[in-house]
């Protein structure tokens, strides 16, 4: 598209198995196991004008691919939602993300205004971020995602 890539992401969802040994010598110890990846995400964040756009790819590491930059970043399970969302309506739009300045003000504004919510406060999204969705049924089959950020 000709637009300067901001930046990438892969985000990483694991499951980590904790252990805990009652002694009664030597008390309570606790031990986790090597985290098992269960999905994931690769994220490209371009830059249009004062707009930003998101590309998603769905990722499953168990395919052999190689992970090139940076951490995981906390989804809360979004991997999972847009990889239904690619089975059940192929690639396309998914989402529109709209700025604020105050993410739980907002969402309360649109709870109060009678919109279904997904996120009822912000939660920890993409690039240091805060995010909260409002449900796809409240805006005629469009899923609505504000950001915060600094």
């Amino acid at each position: 598209m000709g637009l300067p890539v901001e930046s990438q992401q892969t985000d990483m969802e694991v499951e980590t198995a904790i252990e805990r040994f009652t002694s009664d010598k030597y008390g309570v110890v606790y031990h986790s196991r090597v985290p098992r990846v269960v999905g994931g995400l690769r994220v490209a964040f371009l830059t249009a004008g004062d707009c930003e756009l998101e590309f998603l790819k769905n990722f499953d590491p168990s395919h052999g691919a190689e992970l090139r930059h940076g951490a995981a970043g906390n989804t809360r399970q979004d991997q999972g939602a847009i990889t239904k969302f690619i089975a059940a309506y192929g690639a396309g739009l998914h989402h529109v993300a709209l700025k604020t300045h105050d993410i739980d003000v907002t969402l309360a504004a649109m709870e109060r205004a009678g919109a279904r919510m997904i996120d009822r406060t912000g939660r920890p999204g993409s690039r240091r971020a805060r995010i909260g969705f409002v449900h796809p049924t409240s805006f005629g089959g469009v899923l609505v995602h504000f950001v915060e950020r600094d």
